[in-house]
């Protein structure tokens, strides 16, 4: 048997009772590719002598519990593990795919799915149909990887990752809406507004965060800083791994906060501080605020998180420092989450325009004489 490198995927070859077989293993790590080219040549061999195993794969419906329970063990953030299995749960309601087994799904399947996945109200973005087109994509490698109860994954192309695909957020509060959404808000989602919108910190970030990650200075330094949070559980991806500065109004929730909490989380749940603060609780304090102050449908933690980067792209040119306290990986994602105003542009404007109308310094006047003179 032969595995070589075409294009990004390795590929295999062999011969058998004078066939030759060859194809993509749709992998591009060497290593997986050989025993997933292993495992192709042994069930050729077991189908040609009658050993192939005649157990029908599963279903999407039938995988569903042993693939949450795989997810369950395998990742360790519960956020992610949601995650997965909320997108699962959009698989399982498609209709023509839920009932079909995992060796029939095949690319067409998957750009029906894609299709359908688009109708739905609740999909606003391209960029959701693609979490459930990663999840799909996870649960067959698991499948065949793992369980070894398909031979092959098809594939699944995404849609590209573009600014028609990511949902562009064109609100972000002013201060009288932040004052008037703080004072509206109950617990815990008051506190968790104000860490997102004095330092950017994400729900998840927030709903990791332990109390050995706050760490209090006896007193504020000269810049008014009061300590370092330190943002190491929840991540998406390492670059979200940072130390973000503690405001006066951030340690003021804080001390508070890990005061009523019994457990090790930051924000415990109201009804039982044993217990770390419920996702389901802070979405339903964000629709019950949001109507209150009578805010749009994207008022909530995550415009919070576009606010502060917005104020903060207003006091730097520093993009990569942006990009480090956002915890991006790219810093294109970085310039999404700043919304200049028309103010902003029109003040630059003013303010080149005021920079031309000065007369010349001394010293540009000087060096105009002397090359006058010349």
């Amino acid at each position: 048997m032969r595995v070589f490198k075409r294009g990004k995927y390795f590929h295999y070859e062999f011969e058998f009772e004078q066939r030759r077989y060859r194809g993509s293993t749709h992998r591009k790590n060497e290593r997986e590719a050989i025993q997933m080219a292993a495992g192709i040549q042994f069930n050729t061999m077991k189908k040609a002598v009658g050993l192939a195993s005649t157990a029908a794969a599963p279903t999407i419906r039938e995988f569903q519990a042993k693939f949450n329970s795989w997810v369950e063990q395998e990742l360790e953030d519960k956020g992610t593990q949601e995650f997965y299995k909320s997108c699962y749960c959009r698989l399982v309601a498609c209709s023509f795919l839920s009932d079909t087994r995992l060796n029939e799904i095949d690319e067409p399947k998957v750009e029906k799915f894609k299709t359908w996945a688009l109708s739905l109200d609740a999909v606003k973005t391209k960029t959701t149909v693609n979490r459930y087109l990663a999840t799909l994509s996870k649960a067959l490698h698991y499948a065949a990887d793992k369980l070894k109860l398909i031979e092959r994954v098809p594939k699944i192309h995404k849609f590209p990752k573009s600014k028609t695909c990511e949902r562009e957020r064109d609100f972000t509060f002013t201060d009288d809406q932040y004052a008037n959404w703080t004072a509206a808000a109950p617990e815990p989602l008051r506190t968790a507004s104000i860490l997102a919108r004095g330092a950017g910190l994400s729900l998840n970030e927030m709903m990791a965060l332990q109390k050995d990650c706050i760490h209090f200075e006896d007193k504020p330094d000269a810049r008014g800083i009061h300590g370092v949070i330190e943002i190491r559980r929840g991540l998406k991806r390492e670059s979200r791994r940072r130390n973000l500065p503690i405001t006066a109004a951030m340690r003021k929730v804080l001390v508070t906060a890990m005061k009523q909490s019994r457990c090790k989380y930051v924000l415990a749940s109201t009804v039982s501080p044993a217990k770390p603060m419920s996702k389901n609780t802070i979405e339903d304090q964000i629709r019950q605020t949001r109507i209150k102050v009578g805010l749009p449908t994207d008022a909530g933690l995550h415009t919070l998180r576009h606010t502060f980067l917005t104020r903060a792209g207003e006091l730097t040119q520093n993009v990569k420092a942006l990009q480090k306290l956002a915890g991006h990986s790219n810093v294109t994602t970085t310039m999404r989450y700043i919304h200049p105003e028309e103010a902003d542009v029109f003040g630059i404007v003013a303010s080149m325009n005021s920079k031309e109308g000065k007369p010349p310094s001394k010293a540009k006047a000087s060096l105009k004489k002397a090359a006058g003179s010349d």
